[in-house]
């Protein structure tokens, strides 16, 4: 079964890593596009929103 690269969207059969029996760069194709997806996330491309609760306390400046 073929699944598409996340980051280059090319099709791609899994191979199993002898090591941990799992695909080795899944869901990614390549270490390059799994590194790729990583630096997105380091250097804040992707964010992970939440809806803030109106009764939270606010926090100051200073953070207390």
């Amino acid at each position: 079964m073929s699944y598409p690269c996340p980051i280059c969207h090319k099709r791609f059969e899994p191979s199993e890593d002898v090591t941990c029996g799992r695909p080795k760069y899944y869901p990614f194709c390549s270490s390059r596009c799994k590194m790729i997806d990583l630096g997105a996330w380091l250097d804040a491309d992707y964010k992970v929103v939440s809806k803030v609760e109106s009764d939270a306390p606010e926090i100051s400046e200073d953070g207390f």
